[in-house]
């Protein structure tokens, strides 16, 4: 299973039954949609003015960095790597 790898708490343990996995798996699905528009929105929100130049244009790359890592944690994690 790939979501094992990536959240091993969402993996069953031996003996413990599947509905427990799966209640917990939409739990983990509610906190995802609920915290993740939060965070895009006070991200997208900041307010800049009075910051440097330089910083400024870091902070308008910051998304595609965060996808980066994101994106190479889960392929590390996918191949069998450690954390």
């Amino acid at each position: 299973m790939f979501y094992a790898s990536i959240i091993p708490s969402l993996v069953p343990k031996k003996g413990e039954n599947v509905e427990s996995t799966v209640v917990r798996i939409g739990i983990a699905i509610l906190l995802v949609s609920i915290l993740l528009p939060i965070g895009i929105d006070l991200l997208s929100s900041t307010d800049t003015t009075g910051w440097d130049a330089s910083v400024i244009s870091i902070w308008d790359v910051f998304p595609v960095f965060a996808i980066l890592g994101v994106a190479l944690l889960l392929w590390k994690q996918s191949r069998g790597g450690a954390n």
